[in-house]
């Protein structure tokens, strides 16, 4: 899993806002992705569930992150990250999207 890397906190606020409105924007498309797979099963509607539950908190807490790094608060980026792979766990849907969404993220900071 990609981690948020330490060195994102030696970038200017705007370009950690940045990161995490796009880290935010990415994750709504691994939403909908995952809303969009289609399963007739109830353990896979289960799962499906979790998945957007776990990516969404992420999402709801990135979105919060872009706000208070221009207000100079907030977490850490590595604790954001710790907080966002323990809302994912070991689910490799979940973990998979959130690395998709941290490369995107990081792609869009060093642009």
């Amino acid at each position: 899993m990609t981690l948020i890397p330490s060195a994102l906190g030696g970038h200017p606020p705007e370009a950690r806002s940045l990161f995490y409105a796009v880290l935010s924007h990415t994750l709504t498309v691994c939403i909908r992705d995952v809303l969009n797979s289609t399963s007739t099963s109830t353990v896979d509607l289960q799962e499906q569930l979790s998945s957007v539950f776990a990516l969404n908190e992420v999402l709801h807490r990135s979105t919060s992150q872009a706000v208070q790094v221009l207000e100079g608060r907030g977490t850490t980026d590595s604790q954001f990250g710790r907080v966002a792979q323990e809302y994912v766990g070991a689910d490799p849907r979940s973990r998979a999207a959130l690395d998709w969404a941290i490369q995107s993220a990081l792609k869009a900071v060093e642009s």
